[in-house]
């Protein structure tokens, strides 16, 4: 019971760290998409065009381009091949994105 009392005490003290630290650096939280529904995912592919990759649960992957407009149509769209969700919490869709090693010249 005590070493479960210490892990809890040590947990909350590095998380009132981590708070303190983050407001020393003065970080700030910036919206970058709108119109998303379920945004799970957010990956860069590795080939230096900047653009970003937004999974969205529900089966959709989203290009985010640098400039900060999203491309009209999805990347991939399985929505279709899912099973329908129990919103507004599902552990079920589309949950991650990984791409290939050499993604940039494959």
């Amino acid at each position: 019971m005590r070493n479960v009392i210490r892990a809890a005490l040590a947990a909350v003290m590095m998380v009132g760290f981590m708070i303190q630290s983050a407001s020393a650096l003065n970080i700030k939280l910036e919206p970058v998409a709108t119109a998303l529904r379920s945004p799970i995912d957010l990956k860069s592919p590795p080939d230096g065009s900047g653009r970003r990759f937004i999974v969205e649960q529900l089966g959709t992957i989203r290009i985010l381009m640098p400039d900060g407009k999203m491309l009209s149509a999805p990347f991939l769209n399985i929505r279709g091949k899912l099973v329908d969700f129990v919103l507004p919490f599902d552990e079920r869709g589309l949950l991650g994105l990984a791409f290939h090693p050499k993604y940039k010249s494959n």
